[in-house]
């Protein structure tokens, strides 16, 4: 039964934040190019938060049973699947995405998908041992640091 909170958590507490926190971003980073949000950048966006979700419950069911070095495999597969698409710059109307902040929007995500995945796998290890502050705690602390991490990265920066 912990398994299944730890899932909980770590699938769709792990969606939901990651969601936001990278809507957040690509809108800031894409509205002086476009004057728009990012939305018509990934017309198929239900094929990478569907990925998403995977790979949070394989985060999770990994820590869970003390294989963690598989995660490790899963996020080889994950930049050798994307490294052609970093070395591009993405010209708009408004001026040039630069294929380096395309690559730091996919470690940020990727962190913050690991984390929900990892503290997951956590949560339910407290829960098994009865540690109930780490199993509160830990949870919060992270959907906090996600809420701040989007309002830091959300920041209007002056036109150079």
């Amino acid at each position: 039964m912990h398994l299944v909170a730890g899932l909980a958590f770590s699938v769709l507490v792990g969606h939901w934040m990651t969601r936001y926190l990278m809507d957040g971003l690509w809108s800031t980073i894409m509205k002086p190019l476009t004057n728009s949000t990012a939305t018509h950048l990934n017309p198929h966006r239900q094929l990478p938060e569907a990925v998403g979700i995977i790979e949070r419950a394989f985060y999770t069911i990994t820590w869970h049973l003390g294989k963690a070095q598989f995660i490790g495999v899963w996020l080889v597969l994950k930049v050798a699947g994307g490294w052609n698409g970093w070395a591009q710059d993405v010209s708009y109307p408004g001026g040039k995405l630069l294929g380096r902040n395309i690559f730091n929007l996919f470690l940020i995500g990727t962190a913050v998908s690991l984390a929900y995945g990892v503290v997951g796998g956590t949560l339910t290890d407290a829960l098994d041992k009865g540690h109930w502050f780490t199993a509160s705690a830990t949870p919060l602390a992270l959907v906090l640091g996600t809420f701040a991490l989007r309002r830091f990265g959300s920041r209007s920066t002056p036109a150079a």
